[in-house]
């Protein structure tokens, strides 16, 4: 159904053919600047806060940015904390609905984006564990609600970064990556599921190895739920509800450098939509989810155009 392999399980890594890559420092790709170009379609708004009083909330959005990475300090033997400050950042934002206060909001987001970093934890492997949102203050319910949001937002330019390769690389060699970050969806409390991505490495030249990948998960994008029940003496208790999954499938390609493992570029796609079982399909139809785009390394003397940041009300009816 999905290509070459996700039947193989992780320890069914494919005894190299030909001669082995082995690659040094593992973590060399955070010393490194990137292009990101991403655009999400998402089955539920988010609801992006300026500082006060204005709101936006937003069905699918684009963002293009560069990043600045480098290594701060390990965590452990095969774990690095990472920052990536922002260099530049435009946002495209689809809105439900239009306001007056629209185009304001969207200057006040990117220049707080603009002035954020992201801070990572990372494996040798290639997984990005955590990502957390910095320079974006937080001091009450409003606010802390408003940096998640945004957190949320460049959580899905970096996770695509997440890539678990083994430490040795040849032609031919085939391995499945399990629960992987690029297949969670965004949502404030958690994202729930399991994922696996089938792997495959070819030769693009004599400079790089490509790796195409396919995947799929079960995912609940929020966790889970709490529903108020009230017994007979009229004392209330939480119990769990359905809840809403999302069946995703990816498909993707990157290219390595053969000498150092660096990842050099990505392009990927993940698209999906309710399960049979979830509750708002069963009228049929229902939300959908995708996640597509394009990272690259950049070198030193490369500063691309991000563009402007605008607010795309082509899907937006008017104000009632």
């Amino acid at each position: 159904m999905l290509g070459f392999a996700l039947a193989a399980s992780a320890a069914d890594v494919q005894a190299p053919a030909e001669e082995i890559v082995i690659w040094g420092d593992r973590f060399a790709r955070w010393e490194r600047r990137w292009w990101v170009e991403t655009e999400v379609h998402l089955p539920q708004p988010i609801r992006l806060l300026g500082w006060a009083n204005t709101e936006m909330h937003v069905s699918a959005l684009r963002v293009r940015a560069v990043l600045s990475c480098d290594k701060d300090l390990p965590l452990g033997p095969r774990t690095w904390e990472v920052h990536c400050d922002v260099e530049a950042l435009a946002l495209e934002v689809t809105p439900v609905r239009r306001s007056k206060s629209d185009d304001a909001l969207l200057a006040e987001l990117d220049d707080a984006l603009e002035q954020s970093a992201l801070q990572l934890q990372v494996s040798d492997a290639g997984r990005v564990a955590n990502v957390d949102l910095e320079g974006v203050p937080a001091q009450n319910e409003r606010t802390r609600e408003r940096q998640e949001a945004l957190r949320q937002v460049m959580s899905r330019v970096v996770l695509p970064f997440h890539l678990e390769a083994p430490d040795q690389m040849v032609d031919g060699l085939r391995w499945t990556e399990w629960n992987s970050r690029l297949l969670s969806m965004p949502a404030a409390r958690a994202s729930a599921g399991s994922s696996q991505i089938a792997h495959a490495v070819g030769i693009l030249d004599d400079a790089h190895l490509v790796v195409q990948s396919v995947g799929r998960s079960t995912t609940i994008p929020v966790g889970g739920v709490e529903i108020l029940q009230l017994d007979g003496q009229g004392m209330a208790s939480m119990v769990g509800g359905r809840v809403d999954s999302f069946a995703l499938e990816m498909t993707g390609v990157a290219v390595f450098d053969r000498d150092t493992g660096i990842l050099s570029e990505r392009v990927w796609a993940v698209g999906g939509a309710l399960t049979a079982s979830s509750p708002s399909a069963e009228g049929g139809g229902g939300p959908t989810y995708a996640h597509l785009g394009r990272l690259r390394m950049l070198g030193d003397d490369e500063h691309p155009d991000v563009g402007r940041s605008v607010v795309d009300y082509r899907q937006a009816p008017d104000p009632l």
